[in-house]
């Protein structure tokens, strides 16, 4: 990210989680960002303020997924995030999400 020529930041959120966490997933209107470091917790944060709203934990007895193998995504609705992976398969759904206005 050093060398990445300096481009516009589009929101507070990411300029928090950039250094730190490799997955992220916007929600569909573009207000929430989810993110996934390779532990057991997905952190959610407000874009607007870069504020960290939320955590959603990944329960299992291993080691979470690396980031390197995982896929994340919100549903149409905004109302639910996967994370799955591909050595893992599926590793959680958080539903439904009340997401602050």
């Amino acid at each position: 990210m050093k060398m990445a020529p300096v481009l516009p930041v589009r929101d507070a959120a990411f300029m928090e989680i950039v250094d730190t966490d490799t997955e992220l997933a916007w929600s569909p209107n573009g207000r929430f960002v989810a993110a996934y470091n390779g532990g057991d917790v997905v952190y959610l944060y407000d874009c607007l303020s870069g504020h960290r709203i939320r955590s959603f934990h990944v329960y299992s007895k291993y080691a979470g997924p690396s980031v390197n193998f995982v896929l994340m995504r919100w549903s149409p609705d905004g109302t639910k995030l996967l994370l799955s992976s591909v050595t893992w398969g599926l590793v959680a759904i958080w539903g439904p999400i009340q997401l602050p206005k």
